[in-house]
């Protein structure tokens, strides 16, 4: 192999290695770099906690589709996933709409099963629910509100079986 071939693959590695230290990971326990700077993967890097949950929460808005799949992490999160949203996205009305309405299928997603969601201070959907009003603002579509609207009563229905 010659070696601009290899700089392609180097350089994806290195990048994966940077992205996972960034996020708090121990670069040296997911790779070996050689003298003469040659790296070489002992296993494949992965994201834990917080870290994970960021990236899943970011590509599920990313994708700018209806959320299909089931995410198991989503459905025991609760309240903490609104919190999370508005923490990676301060402003979500700066996103596009496909955008918001994926925002708003994981929200409604993160209080399916109430019962699953581990901390009993998520099983209470005060920041949903305000978040959901900061997505239902002026000059939001008519398709928008109502995914709004319908989300709202999914997510209070589904917390009123708590009691």
């Amino acid at each position: 192999m010659t070696r601009t071939s290899e700089t392609p693959i180097k350089l994806t590695i290195l990048a994966v290695l940077s992205l996972a230290t960034a996020a708090g990971q121990d670069a040296g326990n997911g790779a070996t770099i050689y003298s003469g700077g040659d790296l070489k993967p002992k296993r494949r890097l992965a994201l834990g906690g917080a870290a994970l949950t960021d990236a899943m929460i970011q590509n599920a808005v990313a994708i700018e589709a209806p959320v299909m799949l089931t995410v198991p992490r989503f459905k025991r999160m609760g309240d903490s996933l609104a919190l999370a949203i508005n923490r990676l996205n301060p402003d979500p009305n700066a996103l596009n709409e496909r955008k918001r309405i994926a925002m708003v299928d994981i929200l409604e997603m993160s209080f399916a099963n109430p019962r699953a969601i581990s901390k009993s201070s998520d099983r209470m959907p005060n920041a949903t629910l305000a978040l959901l009003e900061r997505l239902n603002a002026p000059g939001t579509s008519v398709l928008l509100h109502e995914r709004i609207a319908a989300a709202k009563l999914a997510i209070q229905t589904s917390v009123a079986t708590l009691h």
